[in-house]
C-alpha cells in the first residue's frame, strides 16, 4: 500500500501544522489512526482470549515494528521497540 501510494502521488503532500513530517511518515500516521481506539484492560484481555483479531495496539505496533520502511521513515534505532532485531516476514 505504501509503494502504491507513493507511486500515485505526483507531489509531496503538505498538511498545515504537519509540515515537518515526510509523506512516508504521514502514511504511517494515517495507518495508525485507522486503528486508534481506547479500550479498557478487561476488554483487551477478553479480545485476546476470545477474538480472532488482535487488539488495535498490536495491529499497529507489531505490524509497523516489522516494517523496515517504518523504521527508516522514523529513524528508529535497531533493537528499539519499533525496530526489533528479529523481525517477522510474511511475504
Amino acid at each position: 500500500a505504501l509503494l502504491k501510494y507513493l507511486d500515485s502521488s505526483k507531489e509531496e503532500a503538505r498538511i498545515s501544522g504537519l509540515e515537518q513530517y515526510t509523506e512516508k511518515q504521514l502514511f504511517f500516521f494515517n495507518y495508525a489512526f485507522s486503528w486508534c481506539s481506547k479500550q479498557r484492560l478487561e476488554a483487551s484481555i477478553y479480545q485476546i482470549l476470545n477474538d480472532n483479531h488482535s487488539p488495535p495496539e498490536a495491529r499497529v505496533n507489531v505490524v509497523l515494528g516489522n516494517l523496515p520502511e517504518f523504521s527508516d521513515a522514523f529513524q528508529c534505532p535497531l533493537g528499539s521497540p519499533m525496530n526489533p532485531i528479529k523481525k517477522c516476514r510474511v511475504w
